[in-house]
Protein backbone atom coordinates (compact mmCIF):
# COMPACT_ATOMS: atom_id res chain seq x y z
CA UNK A 1 0.00 0.00 0.00
CA UNK A 2 3.01 2.42 0.47
CA UNK A 3 3.10 4.14 -3.05
CA UNK A 4 4.86 7.22 -4.53
CA UNK A 5 3.08 10.24 -5.93
CA UNK A 6 2.81 8.76 -9.39
CA UNK A 7 1.56 5.45 -8.35
CA UNK A 8 -1.20 7.05 -6.71
CA UNK A 9 -2.06 9.11 -9.63
CA UNK A 10 -2.10 6.32 -11.37
CA UNK A 11 -4.43 4.34 -9.13
CA UNK A 12 -6.44 7.50 -9.05
CA UNK A 13 -6.89 7.29 -13.02
CA UNK A 14 -7.86 3.70 -13.13
CA UNK A 15 -10.75 4.20 -10.36
CA UNK A 16 -11.91 7.19 -12.19
CA UNK A 17 -11.91 5.18 -15.01
CA UNK A 18 -13.83 2.27 -13.74
CA UNK A 19 -16.49 5.08 -12.13
CA UNK A 20 -17.52 6.01 -15.61
CA UNK A 21 -17.65 2.39 -16.34
CA UNK A 22 -20.87 1.74 -13.19
CA UNK A 23 -17.91 -0.08 -11.72
CA UNK A 24 -17.90 2.15 -8.37
CA UNK A 25 -16.80 0.09 -5.73
CA UNK A 26 -12.77 0.71 -6.75
CA UNK A 27 -13.00 4.08 -6.30
CA UNK A 28 -14.89 3.92 -3.05
CA UNK A 29 -11.79 2.17 -1.63
CA UNK A 30 -9.16 4.36 -3.23
CA UNK A 31 -10.44 7.14 -2.25
CA UNK A 32 -11.00 6.34 1.40
CA UNK A 33 -7.24 4.63 1.28
CA UNK A 34 -4.94 6.66 -0.30
CA UNK A 35 -3.99 10.43 -0.33
CA UNK A 36 -1.84 11.21 -3.32
CA UNK A 37 -1.66 14.79 -2.77
CA UNK A 38 0.01 14.57 0.43
CA UNK A 39 3.26 12.62 1.71
CA UNK A 40 4.89 11.58 4.60
CA UNK A 41 7.85 13.66 4.49
CA UNK A 42 6.44 16.42 2.97
CA UNK A 43 8.32 15.90 -0.39
CA UNK A 44 7.03 15.19 -3.93
CA UNK A 45 8.94 12.46 -4.00
CA UNK A 46 8.15 10.79 -0.81
CA UNK A 47 5.16 7.90 0.02
CA UNK A 48 1.99 9.25 -0.21
CA UNK A 49 -0.15 9.18 3.11
CA UNK A 50 -2.68 6.22 3.95
CA UNK A 51 -6.03 7.01 5.83
CA UNK A 52 -5.54 7.24 9.65
CA UNK A 53 -7.48 4.32 9.97
CA UNK A 54 -3.91 2.79 9.20
CA UNK A 55 -1.68 3.22 12.55
CA UNK A 56 0.62 0.39 11.71
CA UNK A 57 3.56 -0.89 15.11
CA UNK A 58 6.75 -2.78 14.50
CA UNK A 59 6.74 -4.64 11.88
CA UNK A 60 2.82 -4.28 10.51
CA UNK A 61 2.13 -4.02 6.76
CA UNK A 62 -1.61 -2.45 6.31
CA UNK A 63 -3.06 -5.22 3.61
CA UNK A 64 -1.18 -8.13 5.69
CA UNK A 65 -2.22 -6.82 9.06
CA UNK A 66 -5.53 -4.63 8.15
CA UNK A 67 -7.30 -7.31 5.55
CA UNK A 68 -5.67 -10.68 5.21
CA UNK A 69 -5.27 -11.64 8.52
CA UNK A 70 -9.06 -10.96 9.63
CA UNK A 71 -10.49 -12.48 6.14
CA UNK A 72 -8.66 -15.75 6.80
CA UNK A 73 -9.84 -16.09 10.27
CA UNK A 74 -13.07 -15.08 9.47
CA UNK A 75 -13.37 -17.84 6.28
CA UNK A 76 -11.78 -20.14 8.91
CA UNK A 77 -15.09 -20.25 10.98
CA UNK A 78 -18.75 -20.90 10.33
CA UNK A 79 -20.00 -18.42 12.90
CA UNK A 80 -18.20 -15.74 11.50
CA UNK A 81 -18.89 -12.94 10.74
CA UNK A 82 -22.27 -13.02 12.47
CA UNK A 83 -20.90 -13.34 15.82
CA UNK A 84 -20.38 -10.00 15.88
CA UNK A 85 -23.94 -8.90 16.27
CA UNK A 86 -23.97 -11.33 19.42
CA UNK A 87 -20.70 -11.48 21.10
CA UNK A 88 -17.37 -11.85 18.99
CA UNK A 89 -15.11 -14.91 19.68
CA UNK A 90 -11.79 -13.39 20.43
CA UNK A 91 -8.40 -15.06 19.02
CA UNK A 92 -5.24 -15.52 19.99
CA UNK A 93 -2.32 -14.10 17.86
CA UNK A 94 -4.68 -11.65 15.90
CA UNK A 95 -3.93 -7.66 16.50
CA UNK A 96 -7.22 -6.47 15.80
CA UNK A 97 -5.79 -4.18 12.72
CA UNK A 98 -4.60 -1.94 15.70
CA UNK A 99 -8.42 -0.85 16.07
CA UNK A 100 -8.91 -2.00 19.45
CA UNK A 101 -7.29 -1.58 22.83
CA UNK A 102 -8.26 -5.18 23.91
CA UNK A 103 -6.75 -7.04 21.51
CA UNK A 104 -3.09 -6.17 22.63
CA UNK A 105 -1.72 -7.35 26.18
CA UNK A 106 1.77 -6.16 27.11
CA UNK A 107 4.22 -8.59 28.49
CA UNK A 108 3.71 -6.67 31.83
CA UNK A 109 0.06 -7.48 31.97
CA UNK A 110 0.23 -10.95 30.93
CA UNK A 111 0.15 -14.11 33.00
CA UNK A 112 3.81 -15.62 31.81
CA UNK A 113 4.96 -11.94 31.09
CA UNK A 114 4.99 -12.26 27.34
CA UNK A 115 3.14 -9.88 24.89
CA UNK A 116 -0.26 -11.46 24.26
CA UNK A 117 -2.27 -10.35 21.07
CA UNK A 118 -6.60 -11.62 21.33
CA UNK A 119 -8.54 -9.59 18.83
CA UNK A 120 -11.82 -9.95 17.27
CA UNK A 121 -11.58 -11.31 13.20
CA UNK A 122 -15.35 -11.09 12.98
CA UNK A 123 -15.55 -6.99 14.37
CA UNK A 124 -12.33 -6.59 12.76
CA UNK A 125 -13.64 -7.45 9.22
CA UNK A 126 -16.84 -5.19 9.28
CA UNK A 127 -14.63 -2.47 10.17
CA UNK A 128 -12.46 -3.27 7.39
CA UNK A 129 -15.41 -3.25 5.61
CA UNK A 130 -16.59 0.11 6.35
CA UNK A 131 -13.63 1.66 5.53
CA UNK A 132 -15.07 2.67 2.05
CA UNK A 133 -17.59 5.10 4.11
CA UNK A 134 -14.98 7.19 5.30
CA UNK A 135 -13.48 8.55 2.24
CA UNK A 136 -10.27 11.42 2.59
CA UNK A 137 -10.24 15.31 1.69
CA UNK A 138 -6.36 15.28 0.54
CA UNK A 139 -5.10 19.61 -0.91
CA UNK A 140 -1.86 18.79 1.13
CA UNK A 141 -3.45 18.20 4.53
CA UNK A 142 -4.92 15.43 4.79
CA UNK A 143 -8.24 15.03 6.60
CA UNK A 144 -10.52 12.11 6.29
CA UNK A 145 -14.22 12.06 7.73
CA UNK A 146 -15.03 10.87 11.09
CA UNK A 147 -11.93 12.07 12.06
CA UNK A 148 -11.18 15.22 14.39
CA UNK A 149 -8.04 16.81 15.88
CA UNK A 150 -9.83 16.35 20.06
CA UNK A 151 -7.76 14.40 22.39
CA UNK A 152 -10.77 12.61 24.74
CA UNK A 153 -8.29 11.43 27.19
CA UNK A 154 -4.91 12.28 28.72
CA UNK A 155 -2.79 9.41 27.91
CA UNK A 156 -3.90 9.64 24.03
CA UNK A 157 -3.43 11.32 20.87
CA UNK A 158 -5.25 14.03 19.64
CA UNK A 159 -6.64 11.75 16.94
CA UNK A 160 -9.99 10.89 17.06
CA UNK A 161 -12.81 9.02 15.50
CA UNK A 162 -16.26 10.36 16.06
CA UNK A 163 -19.23 8.43 15.17
CA UNK A 164 -22.47 8.41 15.90
CA UNK A 165 -25.77 5.85 16.20
CA UNK A 166 -29.22 6.21 14.14
CA UNK A 167 -32.20 5.05 13.55
CA UNK A 168 -33.62 3.85 10.92
CA UNK A 169 -31.47 1.80 8.49
CA UNK A 170 -29.71 3.98 6.29
CA UNK A 171 -28.14 2.89 2.56
CA UNK A 172 -24.62 3.60 1.91
CA UNK A 173 -24.99 7.37 0.23
CA UNK A 174 -27.17 8.48 3.54
CA UNK A 175 -24.37 6.98 5.67
CA UNK A 176 -21.78 8.64 4.33
CA UNK A 177 -24.00 11.76 4.25
CA UNK A 178 -24.51 11.39 7.64
CA UNK A 179 -21.13 10.71 9.27
CA UNK A 180 -19.48 13.55 7.62
CA UNK A 181 -22.46 15.48 8.63
CA UNK A 182 -20.77 19.39 9.84
CA UNK A 183 -23.34 19.20 12.69
CA UNK A 184 -21.16 15.91 14.25
CA UNK A 185 -17.69 18.49 15.07
CA UNK A 186 -16.94 18.50 18.49
CA UNK A 187 -16.82 21.96 20.27
CA UNK A 188 -15.80 22.06 24.29
CA UNK A 189 -18.33 23.02 26.82
CA UNK A 190 -17.07 25.40 29.92
CA UNK A 191 -16.81 22.26 31.88
CA UNK A 192 -14.28 20.94 29.73
CA UNK A 193 -16.27 18.34 28.03
CA UNK A 194 -16.46 17.69 24.42
CA UNK A 195 -19.68 17.57 22.19
CA UNK A 196 -21.34 17.67 19.32
CA UNK A 197 -21.42 21.20 18.02
CA UNK A 198 -24.81 20.49 16.28
CA UNK A 199 -26.68 18.48 18.56
CA UNK A 200 -29.61 20.35 19.17
CA UNK A 201 -30.09 19.15 15.42
CA UNK A 202 -28.97 15.30 15.78
CA UNK A 203 -32.00 13.94 17.05
CA UNK A 204 -33.68 15.37 14.00
CA UNK A 205 -31.47 13.26 11.87
CA UNK A 206 -32.15 10.29 13.72
CA UNK A 207 -29.28 9.97 15.60
CA UNK A 208 -29.61 9.11 19.52
CA UNK A 209 -25.52 9.41 20.54
CA UNK A 210 -22.02 9.86 19.53
CA UNK A 211 -19.63 8.58 20.76
CA UNK A 212 -15.46 9.27 20.41
CA UNK A 213 -12.36 6.98 20.29
CA UNK A 214 -8.45 8.75 20.63
CA UNK A 215 -6.04 6.79 19.38
CA UNK A 216 -3.32 5.55 21.74
CA UNK A 217 0.45 5.42 21.35
CA UNK A 218 3.18 2.66 21.35
CA UNK A 219 6.97 3.00 21.96
CA UNK A 220 6.88 0.92 18.70
CA UNK A 221 4.86 3.82 17.21
CA UNK A 222 1.06 3.61 17.02
CA UNK A 223 -1.16 1.88 18.96
CA UNK A 224 -4.45 1.22 18.86
CA UNK A 225 -8.40 3.18 19.13
CA UNK A 226 -8.81 3.39 22.94
CA UNK A 227 -12.31 2.74 24.81
CA UNK A 228 -15.73 4.47 23.01
CA UNK A 229 -16.22 7.86 24.81
CA UNK A 230 -20.19 8.66 25.51
CA UNK A 231 -20.09 12.44 23.93
CA UNK A 232 -23.24 12.72 23.70
CA UNK A 233 -26.24 12.99 25.37
CA UNK A 234 -23.91 13.91 28.19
Amino acid sequence: MRMSREAARATYLEAASAWQQGKRWFARWVVALLAPGTTDDGTPGGRVRLTPFNAPFGQMKFRDSYFDQACVRVAKEENMPADAFVGWARVDHFTGANLDARALLDGVLSTNGKPANTGAPSATWLAMMALRMFPLADDGRLRCTGWQEVRLSREATRRSLIWPLWRPFFDGAAIRTLISHPALELERTRGGRWVPRGRLRLAGLGVSAVYGSSRRTRSQGDGPLGPGVLLWPT
